[in-house]
């Protein structure tokens, strides 16, 4: 497998830039967790959390990036990992490289839905987050 290798890697890329990283054994196996310096809009220099998950297979390796809440909080990140462990790599049998990357490709029945919108289809589904219909908030509006 090469998880080991890409792990460091990653690390030495990072650490170059002047991020931190930590090495830790995850829900998915070993991972990163990581401060990547980002530049803000004021020109400032911030930090985003990120997490690295890897896993290695028969001649395929599948890498994940988490980022958001589910990098600051692990333990909110249990549907990104659920959908990191039901993907299904089927690398074929032609020779590729190593390294190679290995399109990308959705199931039949996949739907594209707009951030933020839940459908009746989703309601059943165990990826749904089980928000609920999402509500407009309270605004404020100036008149001169």
């Amino acid at each position: 497998g090469i998880w080991g290798e890409v792990r460091d890697e990653i690390a030495a890329g990072i650490t170059q830039q002047g991020g931190i990283i930590d090495e830790v054994q995850g829900p998915l196996g070993w991972e990163l967790r990581a401060q990547v310096p980002v530049p803000l809009p004021d020109g400032q220099t911030g930090a985003q959390l990120v997490r690295f998950v890897g896993v290695d297979g028969p001649r395929w390796f599948l890498r994940g990036v988490i980022s958001g809440q589910g990098a600051v909080r692990p333990e909110s990140a249990g549907v990104l990992e659920q959908i990191f462990r039901d993907t299904v790599v089927v690398r074929g049998d032609g020779p590729m490289a190593p390294r190679d990357p290995i399109v990308l490709k959705l199931p039949n029945d996949a739907q594209m839905v707009p951030d933020g919108v839940q459908t009746e289809d989703q309601e059943g589904s165990r990826f749904g987050g089980g928000m609920g219909q999402l509500e407009r908030g309270p605004e404020i509006t100036e008149v001169r």
